[in-house]
């Protein structure tokens, strides 16, 4: 590989002559039949509004100007926390009817395709860019709206943990970079939530739930144990009794104390930074309504814990009683 006096880069034939990797491509992908592609992902937690998909829009369409272009068409998908969803098949159309469905927006898919010619080709190439932006509140509304389970929510969760996807297909690698720099350029200035201490705070407890209920069970076990025991003549037989009351209020703190912490780490699982599409008015409730969960996890958990130590006193009291 050599580069001319016009900073061009080059490849060299078979016969040793240089020709335009410009050129060189073109050819390629003329005999072949085959294009490139090159995609990235994204995981921060956007805040898309429409007026950001009209600057993108615009960007893209400003950008396209400093090429040959035969033809151009844009088509965009919307999928909604309900289920359904609709394409439409131009821009203006999308600018109009994006905002009218009465319900959350999980996705959108924007697909430009175009025909460039390029400076030392004759024949036009198409190239074709698909940029999915993920709305993971709208997402966190349509598992809310399945009978899936628990475990079920959880591993649909994980597994769409991106908040977007960008794929060029391509001829000319140096047309493809313009085209990634532009996109993702517009993607650095989109606002993003940041993690707050409620939100490490909620990641603690999501992993730790059912280790603080059952560890504040054992300790009501043991309190309770001690105080009631405490008062005895130490024998062998006040020893085997107190052994099996201990196993017994454990063993039943053990098996709530891990359902219930679980339970209440599934729902701090919810509280994190989110990628956001605000299309409409709906959408804005539907995040509102998903931050109100944050309260309802700390009462959870807090009514999970006490609840836990309850039982635990409860078995305690009741093995004393029938003389254990």
């Amino acid at each position: 590989m050599s580069k001319d006096e016009n900073q061009k880069v080059v490849a060299l034939s078979a016969n040793g002559v240089e020709v335009s990797l410009q050129l060189y491509q073109d050819v390629y992908a003329s005999v072949t039949g085959k294009k490139e592609s090159t995609s990235k992902t994204f995981y921060e937690a956007h805040h898309i509004r429409l007026n950001d998909i009209h600057n993108l829009h615009n960007q893209i369409a400003q950008l396209v100007e400093q090429y040959a272009c035969e033809s151009s068409n844009c088509s965009i998908v919307v999928r909604y926390s309900d289920s359904r969803s609709e394409r439409f098949s131009s821009f203006e159309k999308f600018i109009r009817l994006a905002g009218t469905r009465s319900s959350c927006v999980e996705h959108i898919e924007l697909e430009y395709d175009f025909l460039f010619v390029l400076p030392k080709t004759k024949e036009a190439k198409s190239y074709k860019i698909e940029f999915l932006l993920v709305s993971q509140v709208g997402l966190q509304d349509r598992l809310s709206r399945t009978s899936a389970s628990a475990i079920e929510l959880r591993v649909m969760e994980d597994f769409v943990n991106f908040s977007g996807n960008l794929k060029i297909e391509y001829v000319d690698v140096a047309v493809a970079r313009n085209l990634e720099h532009q996109i993702d350029e517009w993607y650095r200035g989109i606002p993003k939530a940041e993690q707050s201490y409620i939100h490490k705070l909620a990641k603690f407890f999501t992993k730790h739930a059912d280790n603080i209920t059952k560890g504040s069970g054992y300790l009501a076990i043991a309190l309770a144990a001690w105080f009631i025991i405490s008062p005895s003549v130490v024998s062998f037989e006040t020893t085997f009794k107190a052994v099996i009351l201990v196993m017994l209020s454990t063993a039943t703190v053990t098996m709530l104390g891990y359902d219930l912490g679980r339970w209440a780490g599934n729902i701090f699982r919810k509280i994190r930074p989110r990628s956001f599409i605000e299309l409409s008015q709906i959408d804005l409730d539907t995040k509102q309504q998903l931050e109100k969960s944050r309260l309802a996890a700390f009462g959870t958990l807090l009514l999970a814990t006490i609840f836990t130590v309850s039982i635990g006193l409860a078995t305690t009291y009741i093995g004393k009683l029938i003389g254990l």
